[in-house]
């Protein structure tokens, strides 16, 4: 995800499966923008990054622990994504 300064959208959002997606990345991308809200305030909000938690983060890193909200899967963005693809198929 790219974005302008004073840009509220952002100018790109690029999805790269590497060959291992059932759907080209392209349409990944679209379903992506398409779902969910890229706004950094709504990102912030949803993501619940205003929290002060980030000194968990820097003994193993930010990714992989499922203490944090960005490594949650949401059923609900699941089947949403889900149906874009399959609509747009």
């Amino acid at each position: 995800i790219s974005y302008a300064i004073g840009k509220a959208e952002p100018v790109a959002v690029d999805v790269h499966t590497f060959a291992t997606g059932t759907h080209s990345d392209e349409k990944l991308a679209e379903a992506v923008r398409r779902v969910f809200s890229l706004k950094p305030s709504d990102i912030i909000g949803q993501l619940g990054l205003r929290r002060p938690i980030y000194n968990l983060t820097s003994c193993y890193g930010h990714f992989g622990s499922a203490l944090f909200p960005w490594e949650q899967v949401s059923e609900q963005h699941v089947e949403a994504l889900r149906g874009e693809l399959e609509q747009h198929d």
